[in-house]
């Protein structure tokens, strides 16, 4: 019974080694949700593989997951998936993520004697060459917001800066385009922003 049990599991495992790896290739391809979903997929029958686990109903939550998903690409709303109710516009956490890096490339970039414009310009064309468009006036407008703030973003950028103050100077360039690639942030059609 323990074999056959051991054999079970690992055919349950390469069914979901085989849905992981399509779901990375959709990825890839760009097609996220479609991506999420197969991960998804593959994890419930992962899953819902093993009866105790199955009468437990432990999948439910992935269940209910990947439904809300294909909910919302059938063009439905989610009441999962619904912004918090609060001021503005929610942001991606890669959008959040340029507001805060920016500054700090701005201000890693000045302790090699630039001034702050031309600090901020060229961190702005350096994003560009990736695909993110960000005025130097915004970088610099999101700098002074971040250092006008306590909490938790104040203390970020705090980090951020200090852990780039650890590179050479002349890895600062790579390190703004490596992340300007890392955290592409695209539109609804696909295209960068």
């Amino acid at each position: 019974m323990r074999i056959e049990y051991l054999e079970f599991l690992s055919a349950a495992r390469g069914e979901l080694a085989i849905r992981l790896a399509a779901a990375n290739e959709l990825l890839d391809a760009g097609r996220l949700r479609d991506a999420f979903l197969q991960a998804l997929r593959g994890l419930t029958i992962y899953l819902n593989s093993d009866p105790d686990w199955q009468s437990a109903r432990l999948s439910r939550t992935v269940d209910i997951l990947a439904q809300e998903i294909l909910d919302i690409e059938r063009g439905h709303r989610s009441a999962i998936f619904e912004p918090p109710k609060g001021k503005g516009q929610p942001s991606t956490t890669a959008s959040k993520n340029v507001r805060i890096y920016s500054p700090a490339f701005v201000q890693i970039l000045r302790r090699d004697g630039n001034d702050l414009k031309s600090a901020a310009k060229t961190v702005s064309r350096l994003l560009k060459q990736t695909g993110i468009d960000v005025p130097a006036e915004r970088i610099l407008e999101w700098r002074r917001i971040i250092r006008r703030r306590d909490g938790r973003d104040a203390a970020r950028f705090q980090d951020i800066v200090a852990q780039l103050a650890a590179e050479p100077p002349e890895h600062i360039t790579a390190l703004i385009k490596e992340f300007g690639n890392h955290h592409l942030v695209k539109s609804r059609d696909g295209q960068p922003r």
